[in-house]
């Protein structure tokens, strides 16, 4: 119940990766990234209560900053056409698969930052059994969800719905998402770490906007060439 509860956003997302299949990400990519996430989760989870390690709310925050990363490609990306991505994935079949599989990861922890208190009010008064038994189940419904998530995608009267939707919205959510993150994690009341989360945005935007520019020039030169 807690890992439903706290991670039905997740299903959401983790269905938006797997209808990408078929432009930039792999089915493992998706799989092992969830499965990263969650184990970070997990882990940051047990050894907080533990009190061996307690990570400060604004380093969490920062992971913020991977979806409106990811997001802003994307929207660089749409600017060509679908078309345009599937000719570069098939020339490039390998091309990205560590960002990826990183990216997928990142966003689980960005996303799920906020249910490590969740787990660790649940697991404050188990048992040594309850606390081995956790990472099990938690491993177990990980995968559930993202056979969930796949089977999805693949219905028929899901499936053309959320291609549209994670072409045409799912870069603006993940950079929504980024941002809520940012903003959670009060990253503002810690000037080092809102210095580093600006500059990076900085350099995120001014890189989208030279992306855009020579998509631009591109489809200028293309124009003019045909007779």
């Amino acid at each position: 119940m807690a890992f439903s509860a706290t991670n039905v956003d997740d299903l959401f997302i983790l269905m938006l990766f797997f209808s990408r299949l078929e432009q930039s990400l792999r089915a493992w990519q998706v799989v092992c990234g969830q499965y990263l996430g969650i184990t970070a989760l997990v882990a940051v989870s047990l050894l907080s209560l533990l009190g061996r390690v307690a990570l400060p709310e604004g380093l969490i925050g920062l992971l913020g900053l991977f979806p409106i990363s990811i997001g802003l490609s994307q929207l660089a990306e749409s600017f060509d056409g679908p078309m345009t991505g599937q000719k570069e994935l098939d020339n490039n079949p390998g091309q990205g698969w560590l960002a990826g599989f990183l990216g997928v990861a990142a966003l689980t922890i960005a996303n799920g930052s906020d249910n490590i208190s969740v787990y660790m009010a649940m697991l404050a008064n188990s048992d040594p059994v309850r606390l081995r038994v956790f990472p099990l189940v938690f491993a177990l419904l990980t995968g559930v969800w993202c056979l969930l998530a796949w089977w999805l995608t693949q219905a028929a009267a899901l499936a053309q719905p959320l291609r549209r939707l994670q072409r045409d919205l799912a870069p603006v959510l993940l950079v929504v998402i980024g941002v809520l993150v940012l903003q959670d994690s009060h990253i503002l009341r810690h000037p080092p770490l809102a210095t580093v989360a600006l500059a990076c945005l900085g350099v995120m935007v001014g890189s989208l906007l030279q992306q855009l520019r020579q998509r631009l020039r591109a489809r200028r030169l293309a124009a003019a060439s045909q007779p």
